[in-house]
């Protein structure tokens, strides 16, 4: 997807206004879980604590995978949300 077509998308613009007024809160969060040690396939603690935080934000179906990545679904302006963890390419 390119990104004039992404841009394009109403969750999109209704997402940035959001982003530009949580932006300290959402970079404060990224630096708590950079900060929670996670040496290569040792990402337990970091991985739990992502699902706890999916788990506080009402999310739903929220699991940890085999490879270690938080996973969780939600509702959100009535569509589905995904959001995941994960630190290797």
């Amino acid at each position: 997807m390119n990104v004039g077509t992404l841009m394009a998308q109403p969750e999109i613009g209704k997402a940035l206004p959001w982003s530009d007024t949580h932006a300290d809160d959402v970079a404060a969060e990224a630096i708590r879980i950079c900060e929670i040690p996670a040496p290569a396939f040792e990402e337990g603690e970091r991985a739990a604590y992502v699902r706890s935080r999916f788990r506080a934000l009402g999310l739903a179906d929220v699991t940890v995978d085999a490879a270690g990545d938080a996973r969780a679904a939600g509702a959100a302006g009535g569509s589905a949300r995904r959001a995941r963890r994960r630190d290797r390419p």
